[in-house]
């Protein structure tokens, strides 16, 4: 699928929708929240040390879906670029690794209540707002969320 293609079937969907990524060099994790009209509505950042790929993405998952909680955000997308995290919750694995599994819970649990939601694994070409944002987190080592 095409970044157009990708953004027309989105637009199409009339729901808010996550895009999150990590950087993984030195971890980060940034996302975006866009609404029912494609427009950013929030955007967050956090720098996270050292740690691994896999855990940096489940940790900004994590932190995405405490916006969708918190703003009772219903039946969202959530787009990344890590397959192995979106085939995992679309498919409500449980990973075998306790700490990883432990995250999930997590998000599952920020995620009741929030209607259906759609997970989507993109190409990191068409998640590049979410990666921005990752990146800026490891420059600045810090936790950020705005609201637009």
């Amino acid at each position: 699928m095409s970044e157009e293609e990708l953004t027309n079937w989105r637009e199409k969907q009339n729901r808010y929708c996550l895009y999150f990524d990590g950087a993984s060099k030195q971890a980060g994790a940034g996302g975006i929240i866009l609404n029912l009209y494609g427009k950013e509505n929030f955007t967050y950042e956090w720098g996270l040390g050292q740690i691994s790929n896999n855990k940096v993405e489940a940790y900004n998952l994590l932190m995405g879906t405490r916006i969708i909680k918190k703003r009772e955000i219903q039946n969202p997308i959530i787009i990344g670029d890590l397959a192995i995290i979106i085939e995992a919750m679309a498919r409500n694995k449980k990973p075998s690794n306790e700490f990883m599994n432990i995250i999930f819970r997590r998000i599952r649990k920020n995620l009741e209540g929030s209607g259906d939601v759609i997970y989507r694994h993109v190409l990191r070409t068409h998640n590049q707002q979410a990666n921005y944002f990752a990146n800026q987190a490891v420059k600045k080592n810090e936790g950020l969320v705005w609201e637009n």
